[in-house]
């Protein structure tokens, strides 16, 4: 990266007696060192040069650093002279030269993979403080911290009420002129509080104001420095915005759960006792109804899944979800019985748009209670998608309960175990009759074993023939089973065969 003079003249200073011999901008950035030779490119460069053999003309811009006294005539256009004594090894102010800048192309090079690999603003914020040695902070538009150094100074010292700036300090921030003011500033700019300055940059959208980069300035370089290493900052942090499309950053209060999210999708669940402590810390419960959701690119929109976007996004768009990215997709546990508790919107009718706007696909595994079968419901998410995409190429989700037969013939049933591949309708019939003493898994079994007559099926099962044709109304009432559809009679009746060969769940 360049450096400007006045950031080359406070590193400079610190080794050498150095002064200004000539003072043009002194914002110029300038490339690295190099020894003055006649006809040589000069720009872009900071030259070494003797100083009997300055040139009276060189372009704009230029900036020399000249070894010895300049000639009392010397006169020159529109370039800038710093002046070291003639003591000065040339090498050895080369050597510091190219310190300065290996040091500086450093930070650059470490924030731009941050940016490049995701890795967060507080990163970021962290990275630039080691070597701006100045409290920084990031405040979004209801002043909400999104990052600040550790070494908060200035109206970030003690006024911090859980990652929010406190109500005091953001009313006198909000009632002073000068604050407000800078709302409009499109470049770094100053302000001042308490006698104490601050460096800000905005952030906005599309017009609309989003947040604001703050330095509070106690620096041992100079402010025209510190601003042109601030604005490289803030250039940085504008480029992980476009990426993420806003500040909002994962719920602190979900990390324990996703860390118990990752451990079970890796077959490496927790301890129950453990799991449900930090369940129940969110207000979840082990044995709530759940869901497993996977995100992915739609496929003719080949794009990277920004997961510290759409995480913290979803995370606060919906009650009873917790994210993480895991294989480069995002996965989703939605707690059903939250979500439901809690919201009344068309969670299924939301996702649809959340996944049309982001040019996303999703398959959805079927409901579920505990965590410690999340691999097989994983492998639910991946399969909808598969066979989705072959019948219904035009939808943005899949349920891998829509496709559970055409999983079933093509995969067989050896990734999964009866309650996660045989039919809903048959596992809704044991629960219920579990919960209120009936018969009527054991009454549609008889009836399909009867090839559908109510007359055989009923002598089997010693009731009469209309006391079946209700218990088959009641069932088709409480299950949904369609029995004039051909692709549900075949999946019913290979879950009845199945079943037959294990334990009912």
């Amino acid at each position: 990266m360049k450096l400007t003079t006045e950031l080359i003249f406070n590193v400079l200073s610190e080794y050498f007696d150095i002064r200004y011999a000539v003072s043009g901008n002194r914002d110029t950035p300038a490339g690295r060192p190099m020894f003055y030779a006649e006809g040589a490119q000069l720009s872009d460069h900071l030259i070494i040069v003797p100083a009997r053999e300055l040139p009276r003309e060189a372009p704009d811009g230029t900036v020399f650093i000249a070894l010895g006294s300049l000639p009392p005539d010397f006169s020159a256009g529109n370039i800038e002279v710093l002046a070291v004594p003639a003591s000065v090894p040339a090498d050895a102010l080369f050597n510091r030269l190219q310190e300065t800048f290996d040091y500086y192309d450093a930070w650059e090079s470490e924030m731009t993979e941050i940016v490049e690999t995701d890795k967060g603003y507080a990163e970021l914020i962290d990275c630039a403080t080691k070597f701006l040695r100045c409290p920084i902070s990031i405040v979004d538009d209801d002043f909400t911290i999104i990052a600040f150094s550790d070494n908060r100074g200035g109206y970030f010292r003690d006024d911090v009420d859980e990652n929010k700036v406190s109500t005091s300090i953001m009313s006198e921030l909000i009632s002073d002129p000068l604050f407000n003011k800078g709302l409009y500033n499109n470049d770094v700019f100053e302000f001042n509080i308490g006698g104490e300055l601050f460096l800000s940059y905005n952030y906005k959208k599309e017009n609309r104001y989003l947040g604001r980069l703050t330095l509070y300035f106690k620096s041992s370089l100079s402010k025209s420095a510190c601003t042109y290493l601030f604005r490289i900052l803030a250039q940085k942090i504008e480029a992980m915005l476009r990426k993420y499309g806003s500040f909002l950053r994962p719920k602190e209060s979900l990390s324990s759960l996703r860390e118990i999210l990752l451990s079970c999708l890796r077959g490496a669940p927790p301890e129950r006792e453990y799991t449900e402590y930090r369940l129940n810390e969110n207000g979840w419960a082990y044995f709530d109804e759940y869901a497993l959701i996977r995100l992915q690119p739609e496929f003719r929109h080949e794009w990277q899944l920004h997961a510290n976007y759409l995480i913290p996004m979803m995370e606060r768009q919906w009650p009873g979800v917790c994210a993480v990215e895991n294989d480069n997709y995002v996965v989703v546990l939605l707690n059903r019985t939250v979500f439901s508790a809690k919201s009344s919107r068309d969670f299924m009718q939301d996702l649809a748009y959340f996944l049309r706007d982001g040019l996303m696909l999703a398959g959805i595994s079927r409901a579920f209670t505990g965590l410690n079968h999340l691999p097989a419901y994983y492998r639910q998410t991946e399969l909808a998608v598969t066979l989705g995409r072959e019948c219904d190429p035009m939808c943005w989700y899949y349920c891998f309960d829509d496709y559970a037969l055409p999983c079933w013939l093509s995969y067989g049933t050896a990734a999964f175990s009866p309650e996660q591949i045989c039919s809903r309708v048959l596992l809704q019939l044991i629960a219920y009759d579990r919960e209120n003493n009936t018969e009527y898994y054991k009454t549609l079994r008889t009836f399909f074993s009867r090839k559908f007559s109510y007359t055989h099926a009923a002598e089997d099962l010693y009731i009469h023939r209309t006391t079946l044709i209700k218990r088959i109304e009641r069932i088709a009432e409480l299950t949904k089973v369609d029995l004039n559809n051909q692709d549900e009679i075949l999946y019913v009746e290979l879950s009845f065969r199945y079943l037959d060969k294990t334990k009912p769940v």
